[in-house]
């Protein structure tokens, strides 16, 4: 759980640097000394926990709420959540309107009493995914010590969605139930309607008509409609099959949906009835093993789906890449195909940021890099294997086409051209004259720090502003080209 690359715990050095490299850097998070001292502590008192490569946080309960102090990489793919946004909070947030009351009381006991304590519970991804854990929640004491006051707790998370899917029955799919196939089924426009719609696994199994999904997901296409009816009626047809995954990998987990020693249907298991001594099957880990009789022993994980050397997802994660986006005060975790070429990703940046923008990417040393083209694109996947690739965007000016430019500028009425953010990245000659303005005044600058303040949301309709003393008339239009929008000036 603490690792990075394809390293064991038992080389404490490079498995503490791998630690030290996903630090946030934040407040309130643990300090690499401290992170170093909690690294032997944990080994000390389980040692089974060595070469495991899962989600992972560490929490201070000797503070207020049980803050998050320390995340890895993995948590962060597994929950869409960045490091930087959850540090110095209580793990809650990944708790939704259908997770078990029941089960979040018990961690609350486990936490008040430092008990151990393993419990499969359904949390959600930041963009509102849900998603079934297993969840491994394990008190740490002071140094040398295994038992007394505990100082810290650790805890280890298992997306595994896709392992209780065998045997599982769609007719009795909860609503967070039918959104989890929504989504794995590349669905996941109709993941949320559904869910705020309370469409339980029996409701799904009925729908026939466009006019059903409609009533459901209003805003989804005629061709979505035809896909999702397509995929109920094969649903229906193969509930076995309700996810489109190899039965055969998925039974080398050897995931049990109800252990014989677990309480109740959520596998609660508090305290000594806890196996602090051996590691999951479901869980991915690092052992040596050859890869062929002439190679020599080396460290691969187990449960990956292609070459161990390319990548760390297995059957549960998916082959998705977790970008981490920084744009202004902003930071968004998204995830990305594997094979992504760099239009293709420069085009999901572009949606998201909505102006045109520069691209760098954080390598091995902490540098950013400049990420311009197909073989950045893979650089940065490469260099950030098994970890969340981070990339910094910064707004890129890019005016108008010259062929734009010259048919704007023979229009005979005022034009200005501005970006998402309200920013004029062009005015033709008639409007200058009109407002007796040059570039300089106003070009790369917001209109409503420049010229005049607009009310964004009223569109196609004249408004009037006041510059420079003379009074004008300025329309919206509703139309918008690469993110861009016009506007027309008239003189009142």
């Amino acid at each position: 759980f603490f690792l990075l690359k394809h390293y064991s715990m038992g080389a404490s050095q490079s498995s503490s640097s791998q630690l030290e490299s996903q630090l946030a850097g934040v407040p309130g998070e643990i300090k690499p000394k401290k992170l170093r001292q909690l690294h032997q502590q944990v080994l000390f008192e389980y040692p089974f926990l060595a070469n495991i490569f899962e989600s992972m946080l560490i929490t201070d309960c000797r503070l207020p709420d049980c803050p998050i102090v320390y995340c890895n990489d993995l948590f962060e793919q597994m929950t869409c959540y960045p490091k930087e946004e959850i540090i110095g909070k209580n793990c809650r947030f990944l708790q939704g309107v259908d997770t078990d009351k029941n089960v979040v009381r018990s961690i609350r006991k486990a936490v008040d009493e430092g008990l151990e304590l393993e419990v499969e519970l359904l949390n959600y991804r930041k963009d509102g995914v849900p998603f079934y854990n297993v969840f491994l929640m394990l008190p740490i004491h002071a140094p040398k010590k295994n038992s007394g006051t505990v100082q810290y707790f650790i805890a280890i998370q298992k997306d595994i969605t896709i392992l209780r899917q065998p045997g599982s029955n769609p007719q009795a799919w909860t609503p967070a139930e039918v959104g989890m196939w929504l989504y794995h089924s590349g669905l996941s426009s109709f993941m949320q309607p559904f869910m705020d719609n309370g469409v339980t696994g029996e409701q799904l199994l009925k729908l026939k008509s466009y006019d059903e999904i409609s009533g459901i997901a209003d805003e989804s296409t005629i061709a979505d409609q035809k896909v999702l009816l397509t995929k109920v009626t094969q649903l229906a047809n193969n509930p076995a099959k309700s996810y489109q995954v190899d039965i055969s990998k998925i039974n080398q987990f050897q995931y049990t949906n109800n252990p014989e020693n677990a309480e109740n249907s959520n596998r609660l298991q508090l305290g000594d009835k806890v196996d602090v001594a051996n590691s999951r099957s479901w869980w991915r880990s690092i052992v040596p093993k050859k890869l062929n009789e002439n190679m020599e022993e080396k460290y691969i994980p187990i449960g990956v789906i292609s070459d161990p050397y390319s990548d760390l997802r297995d059957i549960c994660t998916g082959t998705l890449i977790t970008m981490k986006v920084f744009f202004k005060k902003n930071i968004t975790v998204i995830q990305i195909p594997s094979t992504i070429t760099y239009n293709m990703l420069m085009d999901e940046l572009l949606s998201m940021t909505k102006v045109p923008i520069k691209c760098k990417y954080k390598d091995l040393d902490g540098d950013w890099v400049s990420l311009e083209d197909d073989d950045s694109v893979e650089a940065a996947i490469l260099c950030k294997q098994g970890g969340t690739v981070s990339v910094k965007l910064s707004k890129r000016f890019k005016p108008l086409s010259k062929e734009k430019q010259l048919y704007l500028n023979a229009t005979p009425i005022g034009i200005a051209v501005t970006d998402s953010e309200g920013c004029i990245i062009f005015m033709n000659k008639f409007a200058q004259k009109l407002l007796q303005v040059e570039p300089h005044d106003y070009m790369r600058r917001k209109f409503r720090d420049c010229i005049s303040k607009l009310d964004t949301n009223v569109v196609d309709k004249e408004q009037e502003i006041t510059y420079a003393e003379k009074t004008y008339k300025v329309t919206i239009s509703s139309e918008v080209v690469e993110y861009n929008t016009v506007l027309t000036l008239t003189a009142k």
